[in-house]
């Protein structure tokens, strides 16, 4: 599996779990803390 197909999955996930709390939370931190953690890692692996 791809760092790049790997990331899709994950951020299809996380996405899919902010709408279920999109509610109470529009703007999550920690959604944009793990995007932006997997967008350093995958730079730095790349």
């Amino acid at each position: 599996m791809t760092g790049g197909r790997f990331a899709a999955l994950v951020q299809e996930a996380v996405s899919g779990h902010s709408r279920a709390r999109g509610a109470k939370t529009p703007r999550n931190p920690v959604k944009r803390n793990i995007s932006h953690l997997f967008a350093r890692n995958l730079g730095v692996k790349t």
